[in-house]
Protein backbone atom coordinates (compact mmCIF):
# COMPACT_ATOMS: atom_id res chain seq x y z
CA UNK A 1 0.00 0.00 0.00
CA UNK A 2 1.41 3.36 -1.03
CA UNK A 3 1.83 6.22 1.38
CA UNK A 4 3.82 9.43 1.47
CA UNK A 5 3.78 10.67 5.05
CA UNK A 6 3.07 9.07 8.39
CA UNK A 7 1.14 11.61 10.43
CA UNK A 8 2.43 10.03 13.63
CA UNK A 9 5.72 11.82 12.92
CA UNK A 10 3.97 15.14 13.60
CA UNK A 11 0.76 14.51 15.50
CA UNK A 12 -0.74 11.23 16.70
CA UNK A 13 -3.52 9.93 14.49
CA UNK A 14 -6.85 9.75 16.37
CA UNK A 15 -8.02 6.28 17.30
CA UNK A 16 -11.16 6.80 15.23
CA UNK A 17 -11.77 8.71 12.00
CA UNK A 18 -15.04 9.18 10.13
CA UNK A 19 -16.24 9.32 6.55
CA UNK A 20 -19.61 10.78 5.59
CA UNK A 21 -21.45 9.27 2.65
CA UNK A 22 -24.77 9.92 0.95
CA UNK A 23 -27.41 7.19 0.60
CA UNK A 24 -25.91 5.69 -2.54
CA UNK A 25 -26.25 1.94 -2.12
CA UNK A 26 -23.79 1.24 -4.93
CA UNK A 27 -21.05 3.25 -3.25
CA UNK A 28 -21.94 1.85 0.15
CA UNK A 29 -21.81 -1.69 -1.24
CA UNK A 30 -18.23 -1.06 -2.42
CA UNK A 31 -17.29 0.11 1.06
CA UNK A 32 -19.25 -2.38 3.16
CA UNK A 33 -18.99 -5.53 1.02
CA UNK A 34 -15.81 -5.02 -1.01
CA UNK A 35 -13.91 -3.03 1.65
CA UNK A 36 -12.92 -0.38 -0.88
CA UNK A 37 -12.68 3.38 -0.49
CA UNK A 38 -12.44 5.77 -3.43
CA UNK A 39 -9.25 7.83 -3.70
CA UNK A 40 -10.43 10.93 -5.57
CA UNK A 41 -8.31 13.02 -7.91
CA UNK A 42 -7.73 16.55 -6.55
CA UNK A 43 -9.07 17.88 -9.86
CA UNK A 44 -12.56 16.71 -8.83
CA UNK A 45 -12.70 18.49 -5.45
CA UNK A 46 -15.49 20.98 -4.71
CA UNK A 47 -12.99 23.58 -3.46
CA UNK A 48 -11.25 25.11 -6.52
CA UNK A 49 -8.26 26.14 -4.36
CA UNK A 50 -7.74 22.71 -2.79
CA UNK A 51 -4.36 21.26 -3.85
CA UNK A 52 -3.72 24.16 -6.23
CA UNK A 53 -0.88 26.35 -4.96
CA UNK A 54 0.29 29.83 -5.77
CA UNK A 55 2.75 29.08 -8.56
CA UNK A 56 5.81 31.33 -8.62
CA UNK A 57 7.75 30.98 -11.89
CA UNK A 58 10.66 33.18 -10.80
CA UNK A 59 14.14 31.88 -10.01
CA UNK A 60 17.78 32.74 -9.71
CA UNK A 61 20.25 32.37 -12.57
CA UNK A 62 21.82 29.32 -10.90
CA UNK A 63 18.41 27.71 -10.36
CA UNK A 64 17.62 28.28 -14.03
CA UNK A 65 20.88 26.63 -15.09
CA UNK A 66 20.15 23.63 -12.88
CA UNK A 67 16.63 23.36 -14.33
CA UNK A 68 17.94 23.46 -17.90
CA UNK A 69 20.53 20.78 -17.15
CA UNK A 70 17.92 18.54 -15.56
CA UNK A 71 15.49 19.03 -18.43
CA UNK A 72 18.09 18.30 -21.11
CA UNK A 73 19.24 15.20 -19.25
CA UNK A 74 15.69 13.88 -19.09
CA UNK A 75 14.86 14.59 -22.73
CA UNK A 76 18.23 13.76 -24.27
CA UNK A 77 18.46 17.21 -25.82
CA UNK A 78 21.80 18.85 -26.56
CA UNK A 79 22.24 22.58 -25.86
CA UNK A 80 25.49 24.41 -26.41
CA UNK A 81 26.98 26.59 -23.68
CA UNK A 82 25.90 29.89 -25.26
CA UNK A 83 22.24 28.88 -25.64
CA UNK A 84 22.24 27.34 -22.17
CA UNK A 85 23.36 30.61 -20.63
CA UNK A 86 20.93 32.63 -22.75
CA UNK A 87 18.02 30.45 -21.64
CA UNK A 88 19.09 30.81 -18.01
CA UNK A 89 19.25 34.59 -18.35
CA UNK A 90 15.77 34.68 -19.92
CA UNK A 91 14.31 32.55 -17.13
CA UNK A 92 16.00 34.66 -14.46
CA UNK A 93 14.69 37.87 -16.07
CA UNK A 94 11.19 36.91 -17.18
CA UNK A 95 10.32 33.68 -15.35
CA UNK A 96 10.19 30.03 -16.29
CA UNK A 97 7.17 30.34 -18.57
CA UNK A 98 9.00 32.78 -20.83
CA UNK A 99 11.05 30.10 -22.55
CA UNK A 100 9.70 26.70 -21.57
CA UNK A 101 5.92 27.02 -21.56
CA UNK A 102 6.05 24.92 -18.41
CA UNK A 103 5.44 25.36 -14.74
CA UNK A 104 2.08 27.14 -14.83
CA UNK A 105 -1.33 26.05 -13.52
CA UNK A 106 -1.99 23.74 -16.48
CA UNK A 107 1.29 21.90 -15.89
CA UNK A 108 0.54 21.57 -12.18
CA UNK A 109 -2.95 20.27 -12.91
CA UNK A 110 -1.54 17.60 -15.22
CA UNK A 111 1.00 16.58 -12.57
CA UNK A 112 -1.59 15.91 -9.86
CA UNK A 113 -4.68 14.76 -11.73
CA UNK A 114 -3.64 11.11 -11.34
CA UNK A 115 -3.04 11.40 -7.58
CA UNK A 116 -5.63 9.95 -5.21
CA UNK A 117 -6.90 11.38 -1.92
CA UNK A 118 -9.12 9.66 0.66
CA UNK A 119 -10.57 12.12 3.19
CA UNK A 120 -11.67 11.50 6.76
CA UNK A 121 -12.92 13.69 9.61
CA UNK A 122 -12.20 13.66 13.33
CA UNK A 123 -15.90 14.19 14.11
CA UNK A 124 -19.07 12.19 13.53
CA UNK A 125 -21.41 14.88 14.92
CA UNK A 126 -20.69 17.89 12.74
CA UNK A 127 -23.94 19.33 11.39
CA UNK A 128 -22.38 20.84 8.27
CA UNK A 129 -20.56 17.63 7.38
CA UNK A 130 -23.79 15.69 7.65
CA UNK A 131 -25.51 18.31 5.50
CA UNK A 132 -22.83 18.57 2.79
CA UNK A 133 -21.55 15.00 2.48
CA UNK A 134 -24.36 12.81 3.81
CA UNK A 135 -27.25 14.24 1.79
CA UNK A 136 -28.81 16.46 4.44
CA UNK A 137 -28.51 13.91 7.25
CA UNK A 138 -30.19 11.13 5.23
CA UNK A 139 -26.99 9.17 4.59
CA UNK A 140 -24.41 7.62 6.88
CA UNK A 141 -21.17 8.29 8.69
CA UNK A 142 -18.68 5.42 8.68
CA UNK A 143 -16.41 4.96 11.69
CA UNK A 144 -12.91 3.62 11.01
CA UNK A 145 -10.15 2.44 13.28
CA UNK A 146 -6.75 3.85 12.41
CA UNK A 147 -4.47 1.04 13.55
CA UNK A 148 -4.09 -0.65 10.14
CA UNK A 149 -2.97 0.40 6.68
CA UNK A 150 -3.85 2.39 4.69
CA UNK A 151 -5.73 4.45 7.28
CA UNK A 152 -2.77 4.39 9.67
CA UNK A 153 -0.88 6.46 7.08
CA UNK A 154 -3.22 9.45 7.10
CA UNK A 155 -1.86 12.96 7.62
CA UNK A 156 -3.61 15.96 9.11
CA UNK A 157 -4.79 18.83 6.93
CA UNK A 158 -3.49 22.27 7.90
CA UNK A 159 -5.80 25.27 7.52
CA UNK A 160 -4.80 28.87 6.91
CA UNK A 161 -5.59 32.11 5.04
CA UNK A 162 -2.77 31.85 2.46
CA UNK A 163 -2.33 29.41 -0.40
CA UNK A 164 0.86 27.34 -0.23
CA UNK A 165 3.49 28.44 -2.72
CA UNK A 166 5.25 26.33 -5.32
CA UNK A 167 8.34 27.43 -7.23
CA UNK A 168 9.15 24.96 -10.03
CA UNK A 169 12.76 26.18 -9.98
CA UNK A 170 13.21 25.65 -6.26
CA UNK A 171 15.79 22.87 -5.80
CA UNK A 172 14.38 21.62 -2.47
CA UNK A 173 11.40 19.39 -3.22
CA UNK A 174 11.28 17.82 0.26
CA UNK A 175 7.68 16.82 1.04
CA UNK A 176 6.52 19.14 -1.76
CA UNK A 177 3.40 17.16 -2.66
CA UNK A 178 2.37 16.60 0.95
CA UNK A 179 3.00 20.25 1.79
CA UNK A 180 0.58 21.38 -0.89
CA UNK A 181 -2.00 18.56 -0.80
CA UNK A 182 -2.39 18.95 2.96
CA UNK A 183 -3.18 22.69 3.07
CA UNK A 184 -6.66 24.18 2.76
CA UNK A 185 -8.36 27.52 3.31
CA UNK A 186 -9.28 28.16 6.93
CA UNK A 187 -13.00 28.39 6.08
CA UNK A 188 -12.88 24.57 5.84
CA UNK A 189 -11.38 24.07 9.30
CA UNK A 190 -14.68 22.76 10.70
CA UNK A 191 -14.08 19.57 8.66
CA UNK A 192 -11.10 18.62 10.88
CA UNK A 193 -9.81 16.59 7.97
CA UNK A 194 -7.16 13.88 7.71
CA UNK A 195 -6.04 12.55 4.34
CA UNK A 196 -4.57 9.39 2.94
CA UNK A 197 -2.50 10.32 -0.12
CA UNK A 198 -2.26 7.70 -2.83
CA UNK A 199 0.57 8.99 -4.99
CA UNK A 200 2.04 5.95 -6.73
CA UNK A 201 -1.20 3.98 -6.93
CA UNK A 202 -3.12 7.09 -7.98
CA UNK A 203 -6.83 7.81 -8.06
CA UNK A 204 -9.28 4.93 -7.86
CA UNK A 205 -10.24 2.16 -5.49
CA UNK A 206 -8.20 1.73 -2.32
CA UNK A 207 -8.70 -1.42 -0.30
CA UNK A 208 -8.80 -1.52 3.49
CA UNK A 209 -9.03 -4.46 5.94
CA UNK A 210 -12.70 -5.30 6.66
CA UNK A 211 -11.95 -5.11 10.38
CA UNK A 212 -10.95 -1.43 10.02
CA UNK A 213 -14.64 -0.45 9.78
CA UNK A 214 -15.84 -0.22 13.37
CA UNK A 215 -19.40 1.11 13.09
CA UNK A 216 -22.00 2.60 10.77
CA UNK A 217 -23.91 5.67 11.94
CA UNK A 218 -27.27 6.38 10.35
CA UNK A 219 -28.18 10.00 9.71
CA UNK A 220 -30.81 11.56 11.94
CA UNK A 221 -33.09 12.04 8.91
CA UNK A 222 -32.50 8.60 7.32
CA UNK A 223 -35.75 6.85 6.38
CA UNK A 224 -36.78 3.26 7.10
CA UNK A 225 -36.37 2.04 3.52
CA UNK A 226 -32.75 3.15 3.43
CA UNK A 227 -32.14 1.70 6.88
CA UNK A 228 -33.45 -1.71 5.77
CA UNK A 229 -31.30 -1.69 2.63
CA UNK A 230 -28.27 -0.70 4.69
CA UNK A 231 -28.88 -3.48 7.19
CA UNK A 232 -29.01 -6.00 4.32
CA UNK A 233 -25.59 -4.82 3.13
CA UNK A 234 -24.13 -5.04 6.60
CA UNK A 235 -25.54 -8.55 7.06
CA UNK A 236 -23.60 -9.62 3.97
CA UNK A 237 -20.29 -8.28 5.32
CA UNK A 238 -17.36 -10.50 6.12
CA UNK A 239 -17.04 -8.72 9.48
CA UNK A 240 -20.20 -7.54 11.22
CA UNK A 241 -20.34 -4.02 12.61
CA UNK A 242 -22.78 -2.25 14.94
CA UNK A 243 -25.24 0.29 13.58
CA UNK A 244 -25.96 3.45 15.51
CA UNK A 245 -28.13 6.44 14.72
CA UNK A 246 -27.54 10.16 15.02
CA UNK A 247 -30.33 12.22 16.52
CA UNK A 248 -31.12 15.91 16.69
CA UNK A 249 -30.96 17.48 20.13
CA UNK A 250 -34.36 18.79 21.23
CA UNK A 251 -33.10 22.04 22.77
CA UNK A 252 -29.73 22.91 21.21
CA UNK A 253 -28.11 23.02 17.79
CA UNK A 254 -26.39 19.71 18.36
CA UNK A 255 -26.29 16.14 17.18
CA UNK A 256 -25.91 13.08 19.37
CA UNK A 257 -24.89 9.54 18.41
Amino acid sequence: MNHTMDASDDEPVPNRLYKYRRRDLGTLSSILIDSELWAASPTTFNDPFDCFPDIDLSGTYDEALAFIDLRTARTGMTINRENRRKMARDIHKRGLGSISGEGGPATWRQSIEQFGVVSFSESCTDILMWSHYAENHTGVCLEFGTETQPISFVAKVVYGPERPAFRPLEPDRTHLIERILLHKADIWSYEREWRYLSIKEGAGKTRFPPSALKAVILGAAADEAFERALMDLIAAREVQVPVRRARFDEKTFRLHV
